[in-house]
């Protein structure tokens, strides 16, 4: 995990260069977008979440998962194999430093009320049908430089309604999952359940 962190460190310097950075390894091997012949890369969201996973498996701790639904909340005790169902959509999204960044677009904020850099990710135009992901937030400690947050929005659609699915990923503490459903004409949403993880009880 720190090569991850270390990585994404370097990654936030190359976006701050110019062009003239082509003589740097790392930088040539950079996808260049037609419409901006400037370098970019993205922070690999799935590698991190991946072993964010990993990490959980190394827990020696039961996971207590709670659901939100229909205005009851159930919780229970889980295994590990029951968080890998749970967030696998969400790491089947594949996020790597290039494969998307001639669809979207990366913006930058230091929010101080979160106390954190937050880069966020947006597309530059209409999506293919087949690309899931719609957006995507990276919360970062400007004191540690480390990943105290993740935020992924998936939408698709299911018959004849839209599914946006949420996920939120506090780093060493909890995930939440929440999934809306949303009629076609998109006018009216209502929320399906909302689910969370939880491993960090203090």
């Amino acid at each position: 995990m720190k090569k991850v962190i270390a990585a994404f460190a370097l990654l936030i310097f190359l976006s701050n260069c110019s062009n003239n950075s082509k003589e740097n390894t790392a930088a040539q091997n950079n996808e260049i977008t037609e419409e901006d012949s400037t370098a970019v890369n993205f922070f690999p969201v799935t590698a991190f979440l991946k072993g964010q996973m990993a990490e959980l498996d190394s827990l020696p701790i039961t996971f207590l998962y709670t659901r939100s639904q229909n205005n009851s909340i159930d919780s229970a005790w889980v295994k590990r194999d029951t968080i890998h169902k749970i967030l696998q959509p969400f790491a089947d999204i594949n996020i790597t430093e290039h494969n998307l960044t001639h669809l979207f677009t990366a913006s930058k904020f230091n929010d101080q009320s979160v106390e954190a850099i937050t880069f966020t990710h947006t597309p530059k135009g209409l999506l293919p049908d087949s690309i899931k992901l719609r957006n995507w937030s990276l919360y970062i400690s400007p004191e540690t430089g480390k990943i105290i947050k993740l935020y992924l929005l998936l939408q698709y659609n299911n018959n004849k309604e839209t599914v946006t699915q949420q996920l939120t990923w506090q780093t060493g503490k909890w995930a939440k999952i929440t999934t809306l459903q949303h009629t076609a004409d998109n006018k009216n949403s209502k929320l399906v359940k909302e689910e969370k993880l939880i491993w960090d009880f203090d």
